[in-house]
């Protein structure tokens, strides 16, 4: 009896050692406010409020933002994109996404079909993941096996800032704030007008392209099963997946059923002024983003699915006019 009550009490100290040293991790984790991954924002959505989620890399979260899109379209959406989001990391996102809400569309950039396996933010896209089944998958078949330690124990990452944290970021650590641009990341700075070029580094060749048209049929069949319309489209952009591997890309996706739209091909509609609207030759900068937001409101408008509807329709006109107010307020800085 007594060494059960031992092993007992052992047990008891280890799980309560894990929970705290779970927590302290949290805590000193980085509040994360921009530049995607913005899972503490997110969940403090209410459930099933929006009709659109985007996922993908900084050509979503840069280019998009959604008070725009909803005051062309009343399509309410949320982008829920990461810095250079592999294609394995987008399907366990769009998994947990739709966790909470039930989305009508799926809009996936698909540049990520052109990422190496491991690409340069591991983990800022999955530590802050809500901790489910989903975390742990993308940890252990998306994740560098020398990013998996700290990925389970956040403390091993972030046991150093114990000494820069301040009250406010531990408040906002313990209650997150919603994020009134919906997930956009607000840029101001303009560019002098970029170049066409292509990707070099892009191939359909490679043994991780096919891997991921793999994950890319992971995709479309997690939103068959939930009723999701799956979109996948190419970002505006000045830096372009080469021609060869652009139209493998378009023959394989169309093989496996999905609808592929290039959005290169509207760049003449949306009114982009070269010497102003970008940011750099990948990215649109708030200019940019707010005619592309708006004409994708009108893209997004004449999908039968997307009806406009008045839900919510206080709430985003609060957004509407925080992302305004933030441009302004930015670009007069």
């Amino acid at each position: 009896m007594s060494k059960r009550r031992g092993l007992a009490a052992f047990l008891a100290a280890l799980l309560a050692f894990l929970l705290l040293s779970w927590g302290a991790g949290e805590l000193l984790r980085p509040v994360r406010r921009e530049y995607g991954s913005m899972w503490p924002a997110y969940l403090r959505e209410a459930p099933n409020s929006f009709d659109v989620l985007f996922f993908g890399s900084s050509l979503v979260y840069c280019d998009i933002a959604p008070a725009w899109i909803w005051e062309e379209s009343g399509v309410r959406s949320y982008v829920m994109a990461g810095p250079e989001q592999t294609m394995p990391i987008t399907y366990y996102y769009i998994r947990e996404a739709c966790r909470t809400q039930s989305p009508k569309t799926v809009m996936l950039e698909i540049t990520g079909m052109f990422y190496a396996k491991y690409q340069n933010y591991t983990r800022a896209n999955i530590s802050y993941m809500p901790w489910s089944g989903n975390r742990l998958a993308a940890t252990f078949a998306a994740a560098e096996p020398s990013l998996r330690f700290g990925l389970l124990f956040p403390l091993y990452d972030y046991h150093g800032r114990w000494t820069e944290v301040s009250p406010g970021e531990l408040y906002h650590a313990l209650v997150p704030a919603e994020d009134a641009l919906a997930g956009y990341t607000l840029l101001t700075y303009a560019c002098e007008a970029p170049a066409v070029c292509e990707r070099e580094e892009f191939t359909a060749d490679s043994a991780t392209y096919r891997e991921n048209l793999l994950w890319l049929e992971k995709i479309r069949d997690f939103c068959d099963q939930e009723g999701v319309a799956l979109q996948l489209y190419i970002a505006p952009s000045a830096a372009r997946i080469p021609a060869a591997a652009l139209r493998t890309l378009q023959s394989d996706v169309s093989a496996r059923g999905i609808a592929l739209a290039d959005f290169n091909d509207a760049l003449p509609e949306l009114g982009i002024d070269n010497g102003a609207d970008w940011y750099d030759n990948l990215h649109f900068n708030v200019r940019g983003a707010e005619k592309f937001s708006r004409w994708l409101g009108g893209y997004l408008s004449q999908r039968p699915e997307l009806a406009r509807s008045g839900a919510d329709a206080q709430h985003w006109s609060e957004r509407l006019a925080a992302l305004e107010g933030a441009a302004r307020t930015r670009s007069e800085a």
